[in-house]
């Protein structure tokens, strides 16, 4: 009896133990593509950039479609990378991934618009995104800064030709009493209030403060 325990052990039977190994060594491997993933695109969103899922197609990840649709599974069933989001494009709905903890949703559709390479395009639903949620006009100036870095001549240029063109019919401009240019989309706010608001940013707020 002792003979066909020890033959057992040492190799009598077939190992039943190797494809469980086998199943171990995978599972703690998608665990470490799962990790690397995320910290690869919550770098990147600290950084201020957003993230390509075809990135991790190529080196250094070299991951396979079966690795990658394993990881986004597992990504969005967990909560430790509740963080971790998909945001379109909206001229060709391809997503971007990006972490909410640096970068949140809507500067990330901002930085998908500057990439876009279409100056008057980003301006436009600039526009009309800050007079849908806000809802308030967006100075001209606005565009001078991160992540735009656009002179106010070149703004001034693309607005020009803004005007010409059908599809951007719904931006309109106002002016403020000391001349600055606020821009919104008619669709969603009325000019009115695009007018009281930017008097109100641009002069009357500061008459108030100095009184």
């Amino acid at each position: 009896m002792k003979e066909l325990v020890e033959d057992a052990a040492v190799g009598g039977t077939p190992n039943t133990l190797e494809p469980v190994d086998e199943v171990a060594e995978e599972a703690a491997a998608a665990q470490e593509r799962l990790k690397a993933v995320a910290d690869h695109i919550r770098r990147e969103s600290r950084a201020a950039r957003i993230t390509s899922p075809d990135v991790f197609a190529a080196e250094p990840f070299s991951y396979t479609e079966e690795q990658l649709a394993t990881v986004w599974e597992s990504m969005g069933s967990n909560a430790a990378y509740s963080d971790i989001v998909r945001t379109a494009d909206e001229r060709n709905g391809v997503e971007f991934l990006h972490c909410t903890t640096y970068l949140t949703v809507p500067y990330a559709r901002l930085l998908l618009r500057t990439q876009a390479d279409d100056p008057v395009f980003l301006i436009a639903q600039t526009v009309r995104e800050y007079s849908e949620v806000y809802p308030r006009p967006t100075s001209v100036e606005f565009f001078e800064v991160e992540p735009f870095n656009l002179p106010l001549e070149e703004v001034f240029a693309h607005l020009t030709v803004m005007g010409t063109l059908e599809e951007y019919a719904d931006i309109k401009r106002v002016t403020a009493s000391n001349g600055m240019v606020y821009l919104f989309s008619d669709t969603f706010l009325a000019e009115p209030r695009a007018q009281s608001i930017a008097q109100w940013e641009e002069v009357d707020s500061h008459l108030n403060s100095n009184q």
